[in-house]
């Protein structure tokens, strides 16, 4: 069960001329305040969004949010202004299964930071007399919403009974939909927000934030499939990038030895038949199956092996051993070679992918209007770039 219902509000101004402040008790069901223009409406709504770590929804955080009768001075009967030396807010709250908390959190204070809200275990304001434990809680610093110990975002969550979701962001990743995004669509803030529902919603890089809030609050199911989909996404890019990576060496197999593998295409698709896939001989241009090549390939080498062991039956111990050394060294020469030579051909083939991503640039810098030199020196930039990750690299 989700919930959370305000019982009661304390609004205490510690002033030169002594106490000053407000208390106001709420009932179950709807409650209505009413008052004169100018006597306190908004300030007592926005000390309540205060009291709940939430001042972002009024444009920005900390107490600067809050007008000067809760921080600078208050005015009496004879209009004299009478300096605050601290002042304070607590909120008595409780939950779905009747857990009681009230949330004390300083406004003008020369002992409390501002982003320190004291969590007092029991209901403090109904009963002031009883001893309590005070469990101390941050916001607006990083881990306010993780940190399960001293988060205090993380503990409201946790009290009222959300379970919130991880959403798409806007820099491609998930990001949490954070309490602070949900409670902007429930807490009204007066002077915007009667002209846009989701008047100031506070940024945290997610996509489509408004219309996420909407979702969660009307209980769609659309975070998980959104989730499962970005998941997909992910791995289809991961699997098109090793396709991609697998046909490059393809091309280099297919230099190496004159021959066309058909049947394999420049991406990944729910097409592919490996049975399809099939080598066509440069010599005579005829096609056989992949598996038959690689068969009919092994069977020349077995046949280069057996030839080979009956040519050493006929060669004495002692030529066999003097030629040993010099056919090790060269099969090492020879895979140096190789190795050297499928880095460069990969190279080459790096550098004409990144020769056309030059043309592509060139294209795309003609359209745009910066000054020419401008162009020229982005052009230059972005071609050395890509001139360097073409180069091979040459381990020996």
């Amino acid at each position: 069960m989700i919930g959370l219902r305000i019982q009661k509000f304390k609004i205490s101004l510690n002033t030169s001329d002594g106490e000053y402040g407000f208390v106001c008790e709420f009932k179950s069901g709807l409650n209505i305040i009413r008052g004169n223009n100018s006597s306190g409406k908004s300030t007592l709504v926005n000390a309540l969004i205060y009291s709940l770590g939430m001042e972002e929804i009024l444009g920005g955080k900390g107490e600067k949010t809050l007008p000067y009768a809760l921080k600078d001075y208050v005015e009496n009967e004879r209009k004299d202004k009478i300096k605050i030396v601290s002042s304070y807010v607590y909120l008595q709250v409780s939950n779905s299964k009747s857990d009681v908390v009230t949330l004390k959190r300083a406004i003008n204070s020369s002992e409390k930071d501002t982003k320190l809200i004291e969590v007092i275990e029991g209901s403090y304001l109904t009963d002031p007399d009883e001893k309590y434990q005070v469990s101390p809680k941050y916001l607006h610093d990083k881990g306010s919403a993780q940190n399960t110990e001293s988060g205090f975002f993380s503990f409201l969550e946790r009290f009222v009974g959300l379970n919130l979701p991880s959403v798409p962001s806007s820099n491609g990743g998930e990001v949490k939909l954070y309490i602070r995004t949900i409670f902007s669509a429930l807490l009204i803030e007066q002077k915007r927000g009667w002209t846009d529902y989701i008047a100031n919603t506070p940024y945290y890089a997610i996509r489509d934030v408004r219309t996420k809030i909407v979702e969660f609050l009307l209980g769609l199911d659309v975070f998980e499939n959104d989730r499962i989909k970005a998941s997909l996404i992910s791995n289809l890019t991961d699997i098109q990038s090793r396709w991609a990576e697998e046909k490059v060496k393809i091309r280099l197999l297919e230099e190496e030895h004159a021959v066309s593998v058909i049947g394999v295409k420049n991406t990944a698709d729910d097409m592919f038949d490996s049975k399809l896939v099939g080598v066509a001989k440069d010599i005579d241009g005829s096609s056989i199956n992949l598996n038959s090549y690689i068969v009919e390939l092994v069977r020349k080498i077995e046949a280069i092996e057996e030839s080979e062991n009956r040519t050493k039956d006929d060669v004495s111990v002692e030529l066999l051993e003097t030629y040993k050394e010099p056919k090790e060294l060269l099969d090492q020469l020879i895979s140096m070679f190789d190795s050297i030579n499928a880095e460069i051909r990969l190279s080459k083939l790096r550098l004409s992918e990144y020769l056309s991503a030059k043309s592509g640039i060139e294209q795309d810098l003609e359209k745009t209007e910066l000054p020419k030199s401008l162009n020229n020196l982005v052009l230059s930039k972005a071609f050395i770039l890509l001139v360097i990750a073409a180069l091979p690299v040459i381990n020996i």
